[in-house]
């Protein structure tokens, strides 16, 4: 009897570590799971918002919208304008350079994914790399079409939580930077941003050249023989 009462405990505890054991394995590895799906799903939504956003600022600039705001819902994120990127467009050979800066407007998951708007650009970031998500309205060719949206802060400068949050977006004005039909032209395109490497893979698709990367400048040179920059200042809000 005694021997058996000893066989009965040491089994039940077997039994029960086991169970406890099997619990806490499924536990884990299930939250895991459900926050990587969580964390995956969250910047897809914000991957479309910014598609939307974009679509917004083209009505703003392009067909005369007064304004245009867009829902994004941050969900344990925030939203924030990222550091200055320059773009610069000079005519060699005649001294002619113009160039805009202008700060991108950033969605940050807080799990080193970020969602980008930059110059009409949409660029999807990760820890592992970056990928361009949406072309900005860029024409690179036979004739050449560089619009610089300098998108310009108002109010706070960033926002955080779990709300839904308003971008909105005024043209403040327009401003053609050049217009030149008289070609051929010889065009070296720089774009300094911190996502210059996905700029430079960018550039190359578009020219079918070979773009250099230097530091956080992406260099780009092809032939053209119209050139036109337009320059349009929208003022963005977070609400």
């Amino acid at each position: 009897m005694d021997e058996r009462g000893v066989s009965d405990v040491v089994g039940f505890v077997l039994v029960f570590a086991l169970v406890t054991a099997t619990v806490g394995v499924v536990y884990t590895t299930g939250i895991q799971g459900l926050t990587g799906s969580r964390d995956v799903e969250r910047v897809n939504n914000a991957e479309r918002a910014f598609d939307v956003f974009a679509n917004n600022v083209d009505d703003v600039i392009r067909r005369g919208a007064p304004s245009r705001a867009t829902e994004v819902k941050l969900a344990d994120a925030d939203l924030h304008y990222g550091a200055p990127v320059t773009v610069n467009l000079t005519l060699t050979g005649s001294g002619k350079s113009y160039a805009a800066e202008f700060r991108p407007i950033v969605y940050g998951s807080g799990t080193g994914s970020r969602v980008v708007y930059s110059d009409g650009a949409v660029i999807r970031e990760q820890r592992n790399g970056a990928v361009l998500i949406r072309d900005p309205p860029f024409v690179l060719g036979e004739q050449t079409v560089v619009p610089y949206l300098v998108t310009r802060p108002q109010g706070v400068s960033s926002v955080a939580g779990s709300r839904t949050v308003l971008i909105r977006t005024v043209l403040a004005s327009r401003h053609v930077f050049v217009a030149e039909s008289n070609g051929p032209y010889t065009v070296r395109l720089n774009v300094t941003s911190a996502r210059a490497v996905v700029w430079k893979r960018y550039l190359e698709g578009e020219t079918g050249g070979s773009c250099a990367l230097v530091g956080d400048t992406a260099t780009c040179t092809f032939q053209t023989q119209r050139v036109y920059v337009p320059l349009y200042k929208v003022d963005v809000q977070f609400i």
